[in-house]
């Protein structure tokens, strides 16, 4: 790799793995898709089970004081869905986040300050197609990219619904301008929500449906000079738990015919997200392995930047029990990883 290369590269991991003169490493992560499609749901979800599932670790992820309030109301109205009439409508394409939201969390050994700081960016929905300079330039800056699928629109009718809601043209462009000229490692996950009904009934038919719908940007990734660079994977989560999809009510807004999908709860009616953390234990598993990276020069400037990250002994050893258990079944899937970044025995 010759100096020019080496120069535009530090630059880029500059960007990614950014570290302030004082504190904590500052690591962006963007949660990417459509309008309406529960971007900020899924983050608050995540957050309540990454509680649940470190209560017997070492791990902590707090959220700052800012994000707290934001996430202690979304999950308010969460939990609420269950406190009123028994179906639940979600009008797909319409609603959405007007202003972009940052979501910043500590993540560090309970009792001592910040180790990492995460920014997950949720990027108002309506911007994928109103201002495309600054969506194409928060591809550029972030690291590691969660791509938010609406299942029902997906899954129902044949996936009748999937191009007006999940826009994975769009989407798929939106990739390929970003990432034509890669250099750094990145992490893709897509993770498909509201998707109680098909992880109780076909979990492998909702992967193969991830799989043929955003079949062009998985090819993508899948090109020569890219698959060294982008791990791809897929991790379904459950939003609010105890419901599944019912039916679809079609109605026109402007001459332009929108799904309201409707959403029955089950015989256990409270809010109880399910494997809401797995982005997280993917996170985790990607950045310890690109700390441990030793095989390629490229990658020896990334090491030097995180090796504080892992240094302290407990909050490495907690953070590694974390991400071993990425779920890879019935569901779960790791599309690709040629480097080997999601190698937990690595």
């Amino acid at each position: 790799m010759n100096a020019p290369q080496n120069q535009d590269f530090f630059q880029s991991a500059k960007r990614l793995f950014k570290k302030p003169l004082e504190g904590p490493r500052k690591i962006k992560i963007t949660v990417f898709g459509p309008r309406g499609v529960g971007k900020t749901s899924l983050l608050t979800a995540m957050s309540e089970q990454f509680d649940r599932t470190t209560q017997k670790t070492s791990l902590i992820l707090r959220p700052e004081l800012k994000t707290s309030l934001i996430l202690q109301d979304k999950r308010s109205d969460l939990k609420s869905c269950f406190d009123t009439q028994n179906e639940l409508e979600v009008v797909g394409g319409i609603k959405g986040t007007t202003e972009p939201q940052d979501f910043e969390f500590s993540l560090a050994k309970t009792g001592m300050d910040a180790t990492v700081k995460l920014f997950f960016i949720d990027f108002p929905g309506k911007d994928l197609t109103s201002d495309m300079e600054s969506v194409k330039k928060l591809l550029d800056e972030c690291g590691i990219v969660l791509v938010a699928v609406d299942a029902p629109a997906l899954m129902e009718e044949e996936g009748r619904w999937h191009d007006l809601i999940n826009k994975p043209n769009l989407v798929t462009d939106y990739f390929k301008t970003s990432y034509q000229n890669l250099k750094e490692p990145r992490l893709v996950i897509f993770v498909p929500i509201k998707c109680e009904k098909y992880m109780r009934q076909c979990p492998t038919d909702l992967l193969k449906s991830v799989q043929k719908g955003y079949s062009y940007l998985i090819e993508f990734f899948d090109k020569p000079d890219l698959r060294s660079h982008v791990a791809v994977v897929v991790t379904p989560i459950q939003t609010l738990g105890n419901v599944e999809f019912s039916r679809i009510d079609v109605r026109s807004y402007n001459n332009q015919y929108y799904p309201h999908f409707y959403f029955r709860k089950t015989n256990t009616p409270k809010y109880q997200p399910i494997d809401c953390e797995q982005p997280l234990r993917y996170l985790l598993r990607f950045l310890l392995n690109i700390h441990l990276e030793q095989r390629f020069v490229l990658w020896k400037y990334l090491r030097k930047m995180l090796g504080d990250i892992f240094e302290d002994h407990a909050f490495r050893e907690a953070a590694i029990e974390f991400a071993e258990n990425c779920k890879t079944t019935e569901g779960f899937a790791i599309l690709q990883d040629e480097e080997g970044w999601l190698n937990v025995n690595k």
